[in-house]
């Protein structure tokens, strides 16, 4: 939560993506993100165009994985628009 902190200070448009109506909540009203993408019962590929959709359809610039699994990793390289880091 404080990489969607530090990137809201910095002006950027902050897409979270996690899981369930409380990380929900969390992530919109509490961090200001501006779009949530909840993973639970959605392909990779569904999560993937969930977060490109959010982020005008291209992909996000950056993504920043912090889950512990494989799929996110992967994930968090495929939502990327040409030319975008993954940290």
């Amino acid at each position: 939560h404080v990489g969607c902190q530090y990137a809201k200070a910095m002006g950027l448009r902050v897409v979270a993506v996690d899981f369930g109506e409380e990380k929900r909540d969390y992530a919109l009203n509490t961090l200001k993100c501006d779009a949530f993408v909840d993973v639970k019962g959605k392909s990779n590929d569904e999560v993937v165009a969930a977060v490109k959709a959010a982020a005008d359809g291209v992909g996000v610039h950056g993504s920043v994985i912090l889950a512990p699994a494989l799929a996110a990793y992967r994930q968090g390289v495929d939502m990327l628009r040409p030319m975008g880091f993954a940290v």
